[in-house]
């Protein structure tokens, strides 16, 4: 009777592309967010005001890979979402650190009366 066994590469390739696609969205529960009636996405931001930032950061040697977000005014973040891909994770990789893919989507709150 022969068993099939999975090759030592065949498990690291398959962890690989498993865990390199993940994306982590941190919300309020309190606060409304600022609304868009035009908004028909399926889902968490359906009717929702959402701004996109989807850009590669070019880092130095020395240089830390924080990043400000400045466009919610005074009033606050509703909800953040950071999303990292396989394509992501291999630019990362083959520049050293050097690029770095950043998708991040952005609600803010709504201005109070």
């Amino acid at each position: 009777m022969k068993r099939n066994k999975l090759s030592l590469p065949a498990i690291f390739i398959g962890i690989f592309f498993f865990s390199s696609c993940y994306s982590i969205r941190v919300a309020t529960t309190m606060g409304q967010a600022e609304p868009d009636p035009t908004n028909y996405a399926d889902g968490f931001y359906r009717l929702k005001k959402v701004q996109v930032i989807d850009t590669v950061l070019k880092l130095k040697l020395l240089e830390n890979d924080a990043m400000f977000l400045q466009n919610c005014s005074s009033n606050g973040i509703y909800s953040l979402e950071y999303r990292v891909t396989l394509g992501d994770v291999l630019l990362n990789g083959i520049t050293f650190g050097k690029h770095r893919k950043v998708r991040v989507k952005m609600i803010c709150l709504k201005e109070s009366n």
